[in-house]
């Protein structure tokens, strides 16, 4: 019963709570939800693929500014993306891009906006 800010599982609490919530968009979509991870530790929350389509998405608790997190430049530099979401509680309406891949930090709540 303490603050959600004072957890120390905030960030799997969030991360738990973008599933369900990927899942409930997805349950309406063609897509499947998978995850990406290296041999070398890299590793991006959610995959959405649609078609021949691969969207990455993040889940960070708090971002202070525009950064991109290794685990999912290192899936953009493998796979390419068009966009990828990094969704948290701290940043919204923000976004970066790199050469290939629009990233967009959004609040969780307004992800399917964004997919």
């Amino acid at each position: 019963f303490m603050p959600f800010d004072d957890k120390t599982d905030k960030g799997l609490i969030l991360e738990n709570a973008v599933c369900i919530e990927l899942l409930r968009i997805l349950s309406s979509r063609m897509g499947g939800l998978h995850f990406w991870r290296t041999k070398q530790g890299a590793e991006v929350d959610f995959v959405i693929e649609q078609g021949l389509e691969l969207f990455p998405v993040e889940v960070k608790s708090v971002v202070r500014k525009e950064t991109v997190p290794s685990g999912l430049r290192s899936f953009m530099e493998k796979f390419n993306p068009k966009k990828a979401i990094v969704t948290n509680l701290s940043l919204h309406g923000k976004n970066a891009t790199t050469d290939k891949t629009r990233i967009d930090f959004v609040y969780p709540f307004l992800i399917e906006k964004y997919l």
